[in-house]
């Protein structure tokens, strides 16, 4: 567990208040209040001055558990003593939700000897005779967005047939191939503009892809060229698409259905050209193509252009997320992953999980600074403890309080039967893997769907 640079000696809250609030004098300071300035006991500190009104913290919870994937957000109530209704006014005084807020452990008097404890916002509030319960929380609000957000309507694709309005234009990362499996196409194409007999246009993906490597009509392999061509980057309403447009004398029918396998994403964005894909790097590193969706779709909502990075986001920490790409990449990992399609987006917290989940050696945490970070599980002790941070454990930091670590048998399995190699086009599952450790004293089974794993027989 990460040590303060100094033996605690106090706590502090600062909220930077969205909308400066008209009300009463608040220590010693002429309305209107731009900041709430929190401790609990500390006057002077960091440079600033702190009204002691801080009655209790909450447990802060900022590790993550080795045994559940899932990353969750993270919140903190503070009771505050409100006698005068001052901070009450100054919370009600205008849109205050969604303030800036950030915990500190300090050195009282002293500007310089201090430590980030915690990173959010201002989630809500609830008072009571004499004291405001205040809640931040980690400002999460990217992933509780939902994607994809390219819906087809008729405005932007006026010959879309009635059966694709609606639909959302996925988002396809690594390669989806069904050659030496169903030989048939592993992802739909939509049906974007259509006219009987004269146009066929069906969109693959959102963006550029790395090269549609093949198109089926009715399950039947067609001929580049002859029969179709690709446009990687066909513009939209402000969007680029990648499209496959039949050619003249080779549209299909209505009922017709049309599937193709694709490489997904590169490392661009915005070099393809016509019929020229685009010169970057396909994406396949598994903890790369997840950043790249985290940035790109869900925090920066991408539309056309080279792609964002770690670098111009204020979602990930850029650091953990680099150092877990470069281990991936030397263990050859590669994943694959598809989102939207179909008429229901997913919320990006689930996607985010299905990822975790496929590749439980990450775990996302959240760092002091309110960002996302990701680590890989050292494996080489059973409680892994480490001088990360935040620990390699699910921990609480209760300003002060010692992380313990606790043996739970209760997760304790004998072989996984894990599922992967997903087939969008049929929806399942084409292969199974189990592992069976012959030591374990326990006989009970567990089951894994790897949604982000490979997704390609050669």
């Amino acid at each position: 567990m990460t040590q303060p640079v100094a033996p605690r000696q106090g706590s502090v809250l600062e909220i930077t208040l969205a909308d400066a609030a008209w009300g009463g004098d608040w220590w010693g300071e002429a309305p209107p209040v731009a900041a709430l300035n929190l401790s609990d006991g500390v006057a002077y500190a960091r440079g600033t001055k702190y009204e002691p009104r801080i009655k209790e913290w909450s447990g802060l919870r900022r590790g993550f558990d080795v045994r559940a994937s899932n990353l969750q957000h993270v919140e903190v109530t503070i009771t505050v003593a409100d006698d005068d209704r001052a901070v009450r006014d100054a919370l009600e005084g205008g849109q205050q939700r969604g303030s800036a807020a950030v915990m500190w452990d300090v050195y009282p008097g002293d500007a310089d000897n201090y430590q980030r404890l915690f990173t959010g916002i201002l989630d809500r509030w609830s008072y009571r005779k004499g004291e405001t319960d205040i809640v931040i929380r980690t400002d999460d609000l990217a992933l509780r967005n939902y994607l994809p957000t390219w819906t087809v309507t008729k405005s932007e694709w006026p010959n879309a047939p009635s059966s694709s309005v609606g639909l959302l234009v996925p988002s396809v990362y690594g390669t989806h191939n069904s050659a030496g499996l169903s030989g048939t196409g592993m992802l739909t194409a939509i049906p974007v503009d259509w006219t009987v007999s004269v146009i066929g246009w069906y969109a693959v993906c959102a963006g550029e892809a790395k090269e549609v490597l093949a198109v089926y009509q009715n399950g039947t392999a067609k001929t580049i060229t002859t029969h179709y061509t690709i446009d990687y980057a066909l513009g939209r309403a402000g969007r680029v698409y990648t499209v496959v447009k039949f050619t003249a004398g080779n549209i299909p029918a209505a009922a017709d259905v049309i599937t193709c396998d694709v490489r997904g994403y590169e490392t661009t964005g915005n070099t393809g050209s016509g019929t020229t894909a685009p010169t970057g790097v396909q994406i396949t590193n598994p903890v790369e193509q997840m950043r790249h969706l985290l940035i790109n779709f869900a925090e920066k909502l991408w539309l056309t252009g080279a792609w964002y990075t770690s670098s111009d986001s204020a979602l990930i920490d850029a650091a953990s997320w680099a150092e877990c790409v470069q281990w991936a990449e030397q263990k050859q990992l590669e994943g694959a992953g598809y989102v939207g399609g179909g008429v229901e987006p997913q919320q990006v917290w689930d996607v985010l999980n299905a990822w975790l989940d496929t590749w439980g050696i990450f775990r996302a945490y959240w760092t002091a600074e309110g960002k996302i970070g990701l680590a890989v599980l050292d494996l080489s002790f059973p409680g892994y403890r480490g001088a990360s941070d935040p620990p390699l454990l699910r921990t609480e930091d209760e300003l002060g309080a010692s992380a313990e670590y606790e043996m739970d048998t209760t997760n304790l399995t004998g072989s996984v039967i894990a599922s992967y190699l997903y087939d969008e086009n049929q929806g399942q599952y084409l292969g199974s893997l189990t592992v069976t450790d012959p030591s374990a004293p326990a006989a009970v089974s567990s089951s894994q769907q790897m949604l982000w794993s490979i997704r390609r027989a050669t």
